[in-house]
This record gives structure tokens, sequence and C-alpha cells, in this order.
């Protein structure tokens, strides 16, 4: 893996589900799976993207609200994740 693309995904910071790397979220909510994921929004709009490296998930929800993706995202994740193991 080239030396930028492991600095992005390394986590630089810890947080109560995992960690933050540069730019991106690195959840270990799956317990197996670290989950790397961006989100972001503005007034009426809101996404949030993953991917889950180990199983090959990836998941992206995109909203014309101000919010509830991360209900949306975290369902889609189990799912797949429970489907895979």
């Amino acid at each position: 893996m080239p030396a930028n693309t492991e600095a992005v995904l390394t986590r630089h910071a810890e947080t109560r589900n995992g960690g933050y790397g540069y730019g991106l979220w690195i959840d270990d909510d799956w317990g197996r799976n670290r989950i790397h994921h961006a989100e972001g929004g503005d007034d009426g709009a809101n996404f949030l993207s993953g991917v889950g490296f180990d199983d090959g998930v990836v998941a992206t929800v995109c909203s014309n609200t101000d919010g509830g993706v991360d209900e949306i995202y975290k369902s889609i994740f189990t799912q797949l994740l429970k489907e895979d193991g």
C-alpha cells in the first residue's frame, strides 16, 4: 500500500468507537471489521459513505434532509456484514 494511502487510513486520534485518520473516521463498531467512512452535509443535504476493507462492503447514503442518514447507514452495514459472516 502506498505510504500516502496508509497515512490516510491509519488512526491518528482515538474516539469512543474507534478513531480518526486524515479525513476519515475509522470505526470498530462491527468488531472484526474496521469501517473507514466520510460524512458531511449542509442545510438540506446529508451524506455518509463507508468501506469495510476486510469484507469488501461499501455503502453510501445521500439525503435531501438535514439528518437521518446515520440510522440508514448503520442498518445497511449491519445487514451486509451479518449476511457476509
